[in-house]
């Protein structure tokens, strides 16, 4: 068998014979192929699918079994030319047809479009066209756009790109938009604007083209742009020189009664028809522009914007809102293990390859060729025969007369009609047609980069059976900052002010669906009388709204949230929020008056005010309570097991003392008649001169001064003697007795029991004055790694809101795979991190409002802890019942985070 290599017929005309073998292809299937100049990336796609789709899957045997062994391959002969060249361009499509080809592969222009689709009807030989060049069609009320009806004559041409002009209608629709400033850069997009507007006529949308201007770069849009912007200073000006003299108007009410078409602060949406690369220039130099705004401008790009990649680093893309489609969803299995191996090409080989992306063109291409790939399979598999040639000669001449004899394609009509039955998953998705060649029941994905958003995001699909429909996930995106409206006559309107109430029993009603929110918002107490509106509340934001009010010269109504919410991403709610923030991009509300924090995720959908108060998180802990003073309070400084040490000792103590007193030798002494020996007699206390002939005087005066209930009438000393001693030292009481000082065994065990009771009652006295002087009473849970440490042990269960503030502080930690920073930074983000886990696992215990989560810790009286707002948590703990306080360390602030 002969075989060949594909990279070796590139880009060479093969015209040495029709039946040239490529890639083990005896049964060659002769294709022609016209790329436009500056097409490398498409060129790279079909050669990819050249030679991925050859051989066919197609094998014929014999009557008698077996294989013949023939291989059915596509054989491309491709010319490269400027397509926008007529005569050039007809010249080379009757030499492809001299060349035997069974089907056309053309990527052309809009001006060359005609002259393929004439010479492709007139010689029936099917055409298929990767991106179909947006013509303007008549366009009548009985036209049917979910299916065209077919041509009175078959059409050869085969259009893979879908028109995305019903799609731009209905995503302005969806966004309800009235005023469009249309850019354009080619006559190409100028023809779309006809049919656009060729569509609008057939419906009751009340669209309005301010401006229509052709650019040719990108100052010229930029221009454009100051342009308006200068026009509409002037236009104030002149608005407020004609009406505001001599009257009392508003400056912006002036100006929005004069003009309100164009206001200076007005929403501006601008549909850009143009190629991809000049878009992002463009929406580039308008963000780094000075003079422009961002905020107000939306951005509505015309072609498959977000097939091809946007730099993520430049931050100039999400500073304004821009929204596009695609048809290429990164995420289907095909186009993933397309990508794979499309990042693997050669880029040498495969000019435009080797990158993770592919262009919207280069996609169409790849299709084109796998519908002609099943075509062609589909028709050799009922009949391989089927494509043998009868008549050889098939040309075409430019000649006067040449349409005389004209010698139509043999199987072009076979060919044809097995191209418009081909049903197949393709990398823009379903591919399937109409008679008429034109796509039909396929998705294209509506994408958008907002103001403040970090990636891009899919709002919707639309397809041509069911025409456009919110994703519920991000259907708040439907009421981005350039499509509010808001009126700028404040003291003709009665605006809004949603809150959210404390829970609090009034006249046996309990508002029930409100958050802990005391003291911003309240109801007041009534007390029996009457009162209705704005009276019925008070509080911090009530106080703080009549102020405003005040100022501005305008009124307002409280209105409270219905759900009781601040508000957080919800798939489930409308426009994709719940809660007050909800509220406002619903335009149910015109100012949300409540402590809600600014977060990233909020920013993106609603503007706040300047913050008036910078927080954190902090953690509520149960209060311990203080000891009370009580009978047996001085036993507190030394436990139960030191009290009975130090009986025992005592015990221990008295009985050595007396059994070494007791058996110790003692000086002999001389005793008198009353026992009394001379030496104690000599220090006695002198008697009185009358007694001195007086022997008994004497002696009851001796006995009443010297004796003792607790020593013997010998000196010897008794059992309670030793007691008594031994508790005067315990005490500090400085009473000995003479036995004791008589002996040294009873000296030294004196000695040691003096030093222990010495160190026995300064440790005593220590802690009893420690013990009862301490004010301060001790949080059980001083920081987050405490608290953590505790959910470990289960000793201390902790949680949030869910779907707080606090609750997306610590899911953002948790998604973060590392911490920029410090070393000290980055250990608190882990801590963080394990928190979510604990707080998000089975075993979470997060609640549905500040209040219920205070209940909490009240209820368990220090077997949990609940993470909220630090301003909350000082306001309660210093509120009845008194028994909750604030850890020490606070989280989450934002001036350190």
């Amino acid at each position: 068998m002969f075989r060949c290599k594909i990279p070796l017929l590139w880009f060479t005309l093969i015209a040495l014979s029709r039946y040239n073998p490529v890639c083990g292809a005896n049964v060659p299937l002769p294709m022609g192929v016209v790329f436009d100049q500056g097409t490398a990336e498409v060129q790279a796609a079909f050669k990819h699918a050249l030679m991925t789709f050859t051989p066919l899957n197609v094998t014929r045997y014999s009557e008698r079994g077996g294989d013949y062994g023939e291989r059915f391959g596509f054989t491309a002969y491709v010319d490269t030319i400027n397509t926008a060249d007529a005569f050039k361009l007809s010249k080379l499509i009757c030499t492809q047809f001299s060349r035997g080809i069974f089907a056309m592969v053309g990527a052309m222009n809009p001006e060359s479009f005609q002259t393929y689709h004439s010479y492709a009807n007139t010689f029936e030989m099917p055409i298929i066209i990767p991106w179909y060049p947006m013509k303007s069609e008549k366009v009548s009320e009985y036209n049917s756009w979910d299916n065209p009806p077919a041509a009175p004559k078959m059409d050869f041409a085969i259009r893979l790109r879908p028109d995305l002009h019903q799609t731009i209608l209905d995503t302005i629709q969806h966004y309800g938009w009235k005023n469009i400033i249309y850019l354009y850069n080619s006559n190409e997009a100028l023809l779309g604007l006809q049919s656009l507007l060729q569509r609008l006529t057939l419906t009751d949308n009340p669209l309005r083209l301010t401006v229509i201007k052709k650019i040719a770069n990108v100052q010229d849009a930029i221009d454009v742009l100051r342009d308006i912007e200068s026009s509409e200073r002037l236009q104030i000006i002149y608005a407020f020189v004609l009406f505001g003299k001599g009257h009392q108007y508003h400056f912006n009410e002036i100006y929005r009664i004069r003009f309100p078409l164009l206001h200076r602060f007005s929403p501006k949406y601008i549909l850009l028809d143009c190629p991809i690369n000049l878009a992002k220039d463009i929406i580039v130099a308008h963000v780094r522009n000075i003079h422009l705004g961002r905020r107000t401008y939306h951005y509505l790009l015309g072609g498959l914007a977000f097939d091809e990649p946007w730099d993520e680093t430049k931050e100039e893309f999400y500073a304004v809102n821009v929204t596009g489609f695609r048809m290429i969803d990164p995420n289907r299995k095909i186009v993933k293990d397309f990508l794979h191996k499309w990042a693997t090409l050669d880029k040498n080989q495969f000019e435009g390859a080797g990158k993770r992306s592919i262009s919207s063109n280069a996609a169409l291409m790849y299709d084109g060729m796998m519908v002609v790939r099943e075509a062609f399979t589909t028709i050799l598999n009922d009949n391989p025969r089927a494509l043998q040639r009868k008549v050889r000669d098939f040309t075409c001449s430019s000649g006067p007369g040449f349409l005389d004899t004209v010698t139509p394609s043999e199987h072009g009509r076979t060919i044809n009609g097995h191209l418009r039955r081909v049903h197949v998953e393709a990398l823009t998705g379903n591919i399937q047609f109409h008679e008429n060649g034109t796509r039909k029941f396929f998705t294209i994905d509506v994408m958008e980069l907002g103001s403040g958003n970090n990636k891009l995001r899919k709002i919707g699909e639309w397809t041509d059976y069911n025409g456009f429909s919110a994703v519920a996930k991000n259907a708040h995106n439907q009421y981005s900052h350039s499509s509010l409206r808001r009126p700028s006559g404040l003291e003709n309107k009665v605006y809004i002010a949603t809150s959210i109430l404390v829970q609090r029993k009034i006249s046996a009603l309990t508002i029930t669906n409100a958050n802990m929110e005391e003291p911003y918002l309240m109801r007041k107490k009534l007390g029996g009388h009457h009162v209705s509106g704005n009276e019925l509340y008070e509080g911090f934001c009530k106080d703080l709204m009549d102020e405003i009010s005040k100022q501005l010269n305008f009124t307002y109504e409280i209105k409270l949230s219905m759900d009781g919410r601040h508000g957080s991403e919800n798939p489930n709610a409308q426009a994709g929020w719940d809660g007050m923030v909800g509220e406002l991009i619903r335009e149910e509300a015109d100012i949300a008056i409540t402590p809600l924090s600014i977060t990233a995720e909020r920013e993106r959908v609603i503007e706040f005010s300047k913050p008036y108060i910078t927080t954190g998180i902090s953690i509520m802990a149960f209060k311990p309570k203080r000891s009370t003073g009580e009978v047996f309070s001085f036993l507190t400084p030394l436990s139960t097991s030191i009290w009975f040490c130090v009986l025992a000792a005592y015990l221990c103590v008295s009985a050595v003392v007396y059994i070494v007193a007791r058996f110790s030798p003692t000086a002999p002494t001389h005793h008198n008649q009353n026992g009394m020996s001379k030496h104690e007699n000599h220090n006695n206390h002198p008697l009185h001169p009358n007694s001195i002939n007086t022997p008994s005087t004497y002696a009851t005066t001796s006995m009443t001064s010297f004796s003792s209930p607790y020593l013997d009438l010998k000196g010897r000393l008794s059992m309670s003697n030793a007691l008594w001693y031994s508790f005067c030292v315990l005490t500090h009481r400085h009473q000995t007795t003479s036995v004791i000082k008589r002996s040294w065994a009873a000296k030294v065990v004196g000695m040691v029991w003096w030093l222990f009771a010495l160190i026995l009652v300064s440790s005593y006295t220590a802690n009893f004055i420690a013990l009862r002087t301490r004010n301060k009473i001790v949080s059980p849970i001083r920081s987050a790694q405490d608290l953590l440490e505790s959910g470990y042990h289960n000793r201390i269960q902790y949680g949030t809101v869910y779907g707080s503030s606090t609750y997306e502080f610590f899911q953002l930690r948790k998604m973060r795979n590392k911490c920029l920073g410090c070393s000290k930074k980055n250990s608190e983000a882990q801590v963080f991190r394990a928190m979510f886990e604990h707080m998000g696992g089975t075993s979470q215990m997060n609640m549905r409002s500040n209040e219920e989560g205070i209940k909490w810790v009240r209820q368990k009286r220090g077997k949990y802890a609940f993470l909220l707002d630090s301003a909350i948590n000082d306001y309660t703990n210093r509120r009845q019942p008194c028994n909750t306080m604030r850890g020490e360390n606070k989280s989450g602030n934002p001036e350190t985070e």
